[in-house]
């Protein structure tokens, strides 16, 4: 299962679903208030890892291998802390266990404030070039504008409730370190939302860790490196399944 991050949905995964849809059972989760996905009031992070659990619920899995970017690393967390026989191995794509400084907390609320002021899209032509590296925002310039063009039908109702939930969320080091499967930390280099120095000071913490750090990516690794972060996701999913075996 890969978990999207705000403020996509699935899609932002397609250029690795491509590949590994032909070897593997691949679930795409829309996450609530995304895609497809009715808006839930009022949700939290463990929230979205019930979702994911009423997923892997609904499909009758007795495992799976959950990888989530950003808020859905965040999500993946949440549902590790509450559901980890569930899990073969799991994976943090540009995300951190680490709850929000205080910091970050402001710099989310001032968001969310110029998303009520103005609406969502000064906020996603604000914030989204900058989840990109210097070489992906010169590199793919029609990429993103085309991306802040689909993220903007999402609407402030979605977007805020979320960066809300961001906020609130509690620190899950200790998710780290009690796993007992394989995870997965994917790294940019250049990423300012996950910055790597935070990141790797995580990569300790579980018994078994997969870390991928990559030049010239920011926070958005499958579209800035699509080809690199299927490899690397199929080399984690293969790792997994060695060990389980």
């Amino acid at each position: 299962m890969l978990v999207h991050g705000f403020p996509a949905d699935h899609t932002l995964w397609e250029k690795q679903a491509t590949v590994l849809h032909k070897e593997y059972q691949l679930l795409l989760p829309d996450i609530p208030g995304t895609g497809k996905s009715p808006i839930i009031k009022d949700i939290s992070i463990a929230d979205i890892g019930e979702f994911l659990k009423a997923i892997i619920d609904q499909e009758r899995l007795p495992k799976c291998i959950i990888i989530g970017h950003s808020m859905g690393g965040y999500a993946t967390l949440a549902f590790a802390d509450k559901y980890s026989k569930y899990l073969t191995g799991w994976g943090l794509f540009h995300s951190s266990a680490y709850a929000d400084d205080d910091e970050k907390k402001v710099g989310r609320k001032r968001f969310i404030r110029m998303m009520e002021k103005y609406g969502q899209e000064q906020f996603l032509k604000q914030m989204l070039p900058n989840l990109f590296s210097h070489h992906s925002r010169k590199e793919k310039r029609m990429l993103i504008k085309k991306l802040i063009q689909k993220r903007n039908e999402a609407g402030v109702d979605a977007l805020i409730p979320y960066y809300q939930a961001m906020c609130q969320r509690p620190d899950r080091t200790d998710v780290l370190r009690k796993a007992q499967v394989p995870v997965l930390f994917f790294i940019g280099k250049e990423d300012i939302a996950a910055p790597s120095e935070k990141v790797i000071e995580q990569v300790q913490l579980p018994k078994i860790s997969q870390v991928n750090i990559l030049e010239d990516v920011a926070h958005l690794g499958m579209l800035e490196a699509p080809k690199a972060s299927t490899a690397v996701i199929q080399q984690f999913i293969q790792f997994c399944l060695r060990q389980e075996g």
